[in-house]
């Protein structure tokens, strides 16, 4: 009889670490949040909207 043992240790552990980083948008929506709450710079008006 032939036995094949796997160690997918590491891969289990590196594809949970992704799912993290993927599922935390924390570092994200701290950084959108800053940027909203900075002012803007005197005399800078919004983007021009374009037409779609």
């Amino acid at each position: 009889m032939l036995t094949i043992e796997i160690d997918d240790r590491e891969v289990i552990d590196a594809l949970a670490k992704l799912q993290r980083r993927v599922t935390d948008l924390s570092p994200v929506m701290r950084t959108i949040g800053a940027a909203c709450s900075s002012p803007m710079p005197t005399g800078a008006n919004w983007p021009r909207k374009t037409a779609r």
